[in-house]
């Protein structure tokens, strides 16, 4: 498989989890791989929160981000942190949530070309509420893995989303692509699951893209893993009813492996 390869999770809907499957993913991946999340996001309880934790965040307005980069008050190097063994993040604070138009896409293109002679995967992780984050995210990504809950407003998001990437593509950016839909906080119980997923199956179908067969359950320890700043894997250690989460997140990680695969050889159809 190449370098360098961009994911992103980007969806325009709060309240899915994006950001916590982002970071198991990025763990997941990073025991085999080399593995960058850059942070877009900017809010409070965002992954820059949950990856470093509050102690380490008691000064976070001081913190360089990509907006450092843009700046020139920082290089990409002063910029980026090791949390984890091969597993590095450049962080947010306030100021990510302000990127304007003057932080120019080809900019940030010319930071992701750099980084992706370094990494193996690099994701990016941007706030719900569409703003030029996305449009900077969208302009270097490879594969779109949108993640939602299976409410009343999850077809609505995945269309707005579907027409901001086209947007894009005749824009500035038209390689990039649905990898395919991660269903989150699954409860298949309930009726209002059972409905929304046909919905969202036909509609993932017509956009040209698939549902992962693996779907994350809800689980009381993918809440618990946040307090203590750990991914799922390093909270099992500790708890073992977050079993079932965690071979949930691997299962999940080979299905997208798999799919990038059959992407990169040109075998999906």
């Amino acid at each position: 498989m190449r370098k360098g390869i961009v994911l992103s999770s980007i969806f325009e809907k709060g309240g899915t989890g994006k950001s916590t499957i982002t970071y198991n993913l990025a763990y997941c991946l990073s025991q085999n791989y080399k593995v960058l999340i850059i942070d877009l996001d900017g809010q409070s309880a965002d992954i820059t929160y949950y990856m470093l934790g509050e102690e380490n965040l008691k000064n976070r307005k001081d913190i360089p981000t990509i907006v450092s980069v843009f700046e020139n008050t920082s290089t990409l190097d002063n910029v980026i942190l090791t949390v984890r063994n091969k597993l590095d993040l450049i962080p947010a604070n306030t100021d990510v949530t302000n990127l304007s138009s003057e932080y120019k896409i080809t900019t940030f293109q010319n930071m992701i070309r750099r980084l992706k002679r370094e990494y193996d995967f690099i994701f990016i992780d941007v706030s719900p509420s569409p703003n030029q984050g996305h449009l900077l995210c969208l302009s270097v990504t490879d594969y779109l893995i949108p993640i939602t809950v299976l409410d009343g407003a999850c077809t609505a998001a995945l269309l707005s989303l579907n027409q901001s990437v086209f947007e894009v593509q005749s824009y500035c950016h038209s390689n990039v692509q649905f990898l395919g839909i991660v269903i989150n906080k699954y409860d298949q119980r309930l009726n209002i699951s059972k409905t929304m997923l046909k919905q969202l199956d036909l509609l993932a179908n017509e956009m040209g893209t698939i549902i992962f067969n693996t779907k994350i359950h809800q689980n009381v320890g993918l809440s618990e893993q946040m307090l203590f700043s750990q991914s799922i894997f390093e909270y099992l250690s500790f708890n073992k009813s977050a079993a079932k989460a965690a071979k949930e997140y691997s299962a999940l990680t080979e299905e997208i492996l798999e799919r990038i695969n059959q992407f990169e050889k040109g075998d999906v159809h």
